[in-house]
């Protein structure tokens, strides 16, 4: 990007750079620039394991389907109110029960993962589409929030039983999740 000039906003169409191959792809940006000059700027596509920065965790109540990370050569303090907007193809979202309300995208900075709002534009016929703002550039993440069930403490009274007696076996369930859901708690024996 040539020229940048303090307080214009630059946009710049990216094509649907693809995060999740062509199923959830990055298709511009738009941001503010503090200094003046000429920049230049990679996009790489990244997995869990090839992510330069820690995977999303189960805690965040985030599941993610693709990494990116934006790298460029100017200070991170001199890019402003940056905004993306990307998409999902609908078949993918629904192949995979993906609401899209429940889409998001997720920024790595000084403290970690951090969810920020996304909010869903009118589509079309084959495509969900999605804007977000963050407060500057990084890795980030694409995915859905979800519920996320966890038992514990699992105990039965009276501990031993003969034939014909019955106990009653009480666990602890958590939903750690960003959302409501139901789960089956299954009980074997042995």
């Amino acid at each position: 990007i040539e020229n940048l000039t303090p307080g214009t906003g630059v946009d710049a169409d990216l094509d649907g750079l693809f995060i999740v191959d062509d199923a959830i792809t990055l298709d511009s940006i738009r941001f503010e620039s503090t200094t003046t000059g000429d920049a230049n700027f990679t996009f790489s596509q990244q997995t869990a394991q090839s992510a330069p920065v820690e995977p999303i965790g189960n805690e965040r109540g985030v599941d993610a389907f693709g990494y990116f990370t934006l790298n460029h050569t100017i200070p991170d303090s001199a890019v402003e109110n940056v905004s993306f907007a990307f998409s999902a193809r609908w078949s993918y979202l629904d192949a995979n029960g993906i609401d899209p309300a429940e889409v998001r995208l997720l920024r790595y900075g000084t403290d970690g993962w951090t969810i920020l709002k996304s909010d869903r534009l009118v589509g079309t016929a084959e495509r969900a589409r999605f804007t977000v703002d963050s407060p500057g550039l990084s890795t980030f993440a694409v995915g859905v929030r979800t519920s996320q069930f966890v038992t514990a403490d699992a105990r039965v009274s009276p501990r031993t039983i003969q034939v014909g007696e019955t106990a009653t076996v009480t666990a602890d369930v958590a939903n750690r999740g960003a959302i409501a859901g139901q789960t089956t708690v299954t009980l074997t024996r042995n």
